[in-house]
This record gives C-alpha cells, structure tokens and sequence, in this order.
C-alpha cells in the first residue's frame, strides 16, 4: 500500500502544475492539436508513393 500512496503523492501535485501551466498558455494545448494535423498532412502527401517502389508487394493504397 504505501507504493500506491507514494504514486498518488506524486501525480496529483504533477497534474495540477500541468493544468496550470494549460491555463497560463492555452496556445500550447491549441499547438499540441494542431501540429500532428499538418504533420499528417504533409507526410500523408509523401508516402503516398510508398506503393509505387518497386518490390512494395500490396496493391492498393497505404490507408486500405
């Protein structure tokens, strides 16, 4: 038991600088969803050609 109080003791504390640290720059958590966006974006585009190497043995398109 005191294994679970030490873990409890130390994500609470933990979780409440993050929720605060949320509150003083919202632009980091708008910028957390934002940028896996364009990153799929733009790599989306990129592999899209994967399937045109030779010896790539699938035909189809990589999101099937």
């Amino acid at each position: 038991m005191p294994f679970r109080t030490t873990i409890g003791a130390h994500l609470v504390p933990n979780g409440q600088e993050a929720g605060n640290a949320l509150v003083r720059q919202p632009w980091v958590l708008a910028f957390s969803v934002i940028q896996p966006v364009i990153w799929l974006f733009l790599f989306g585009q990129l592999f899209r050609r994967v399937i045109d190497i030779p010896g790539f043995a699938f035909h189809g398109t990589y999101l099937d």
